[in-house]
């Protein structure tokens, strides 16, 4: 199974971060995980190229000694890059890991390849293959890549990329990029073991558009993705002169940034702070070392609105709990761990604060859309001792709204019960889909088995769990042919659905 999207692809998303290391090897039953990623940039004279990015967790190769005696591994890569059926261009290529020290770790390791292009719509197909592992299958990927016009007397920008590590150097490889080489960050995903975002940007055009020698103003900041909020503490500007291409090369400490989806923002205005150009990163943060900060809730003025309606401490205690599936992970700390602490005008801060920050002019409003559905789905996927919003399935529904299609399988022969969920588009995310199933055959809690949703359960031996009704000692192993044995078509609906 591969996922896609348009400009990040996980073609296996693992627990491993990507820039992550691990002590020991993973079991031979981990699939072959690779990331990717692409981003557009500009070389005046020369034209339109694409960079492409490849990073592969080292825990899910193979490793044999090579001819000094070192373990290390090898991937065969091809990629092919058509348009109307024709090849325009084509690399097939071996690739060897890092060696494997006696002393050292499993590392990752990325690759990375330039492609002129000319502006239009490209088909990109990718294979990877271990060479040391010929029962891992083959990872094939297909998808539509964009290469952007330049357009002249008007200010533009590259991607941005995101960058795992850099360095001076005068030499000029294909890692190499305003004097430095610089490694990339092949995800927008960062774990509490990353305490910076680094990034890089390029501006095309400003001499042209904004004149010769002029001066104009490049802000970044960080803003929350749900309500564009920009953080102060999270900002800078710089001012620059104009030239054929500016660069953008900063970084930004991120070690107390509370978990949450965020956006990376490069603004260009011009001399009279006027909005010339704008790009904007979405990037997602873990970080439950940050702790919530419920002392600051204390200058929060409730009064004459909808939160003060609550009468009880239950009634704001359930309303609370009931935001866990559309709360972020500082929010849940304070909803799982530390709700029945509070006092009773705290919950009722929290309450308002959190509707607020979401949606300042219509949180009432907002807040009873979200009720009913609560309510909506109590009724749907409740039982005699969950509340709705508890079970997976009423949290999946809260969290990302109805599916596009769901298909249900109460009584195929050699499973559990199950359904699928498919969601055509889930914010920057395409093609995602949940499995639920009934391990108990009795009740309504349906359980979450496996998705391909980035922050989901990721479970690769579902299909053997689903079908343990039959085979309830897990007697089976990873090579039996699971679709359609038993009457079973879960992968099929899984892979394709309908």
């Amino acid at each position: 199974m591969i996922t896609m999207k348009s400009s990040f692809i996980a073609l296996f998303l693992t627990v491993y971060a990507v820039a992550g290391w691990s002590q020991e090897p993973a079991p031979e039953s981990d699939p072959l995980t690779a990331y990717f990623d692409y981003k557009n940039f500009y070389a005046p004279g020369q034209g339109n190229y694409v960079e492409t990015y490849l990073s592969f967790s080292g825990h899910t190769i193979e490793y044999v000694k090579n001819a000094n005696g070192k373990p290390q591994g090898e991937v065969q890569v091809t990629q092919i890059i058509k348009q109307h059926d024709s090849i325009i261009d084509f690399k097939k290529y071996n690739l060897k890991s890092p060696i494997i020290k006696s002393d050292s770790i499993i590392q990752d390791f990325v690759d990375q390849k330039r492609w002129m292009l000319k502006p239009g719509l490209y088909n990109y197909d990718l294979l990877i293959t271990d060479l040391n592992n010929t029962e891992n299958p083959t990872i094939k990927n297909s998808q539509v890549i964009e290469v952007k016009e330049v357009v002249a007397k008007k200010v533009q920008t590259s991607d941005v990329e995101l960058l795992q590590s850099f360095k001076k150097s005068d030499a000029f490889t294909e890692w190499s990029k305003s004097g430095y080489e610089v490694v990339p960050y092949v995800t927008n995903y960062f774990p509490p073991s990353v305490g910076k975002i680094v990034y890089y940007m390029e501006i095309y055009g400003s001499e042209e558009a904004l004149g010769v020698e002029n001066r104009y103003i490049v802000n970044q900041y960080i803003e929350k993705a749900s309500t564009l909020t920009r953080f102060d503490n999270y900002s800078r500007f710089s001012k620059m002169s104009t030239e054929k291409v500016n660069v953008v090369f900063n970084s930004f400490d991120i070690e107390e940034l509370p978990s949450g989806t965020y956006n990376l923002v490069i603004e260009i205005r011009n001399k009279s702070n006027e909005l010339v150009e704008s790009n904007r990163l979405l990037f997602d943060r873990l970080n439950p070392v940050a702790n919530p900060d419920i002392a600051s809730l204390s200058d929060i003025d409730y009064s004459n609105s909808f939160a003060a309606n609550f009468q009880t401490e239950d009634s704001i205690s359930e309303a609370i709990k009931c935001l866990s599936p559309i709360a972020n992970d500082i929010e849940n700390s304070v909803i799982q761990m530390k709700l029945e602490a509070l006092e009773f005008e705290t919950k009722k801060q929290f309450f308002y604060n959190f509707w607020t920050q979401r949606y300042p002019d219509n949180a009432e409003e907002k807040w009873d859309e979200y009720l009913v559905q609560v309510k909506q789905v109590d009724v749907l996927f409740g039982t005699s001792v969950k509340e709705g919003y508890v079970t997976d399935r009423g949290r999946v529904y809260l969290k990302y709204g109805a599916p596009n299609t769901m298909n249900d399988r109460p009584s195929e022969p050699s499973s559990y019960p199950y359904q699928v969920w498919h969601y055509y588009k889930l914010g920057q995310f395409s093609n995602r889909k949940f499995i639920f199933y009934l391990p108990d055959l009795v009740t309504n809690d349906y359980e979450i088995l496996h998705s391909d949703m980035r922050g989901e359960r990721q479970n690769y031996r579902w299909q053997i769990d689903l079908q343990k009704r039959t085979s309830p000692f897990g007697n089976l192993d990873q090579t039996t042919p699971l679709n359609g044995s038993h009457g079973s078509r879960s992968n099929d609906i899984f892979t394709n659905p309908r």
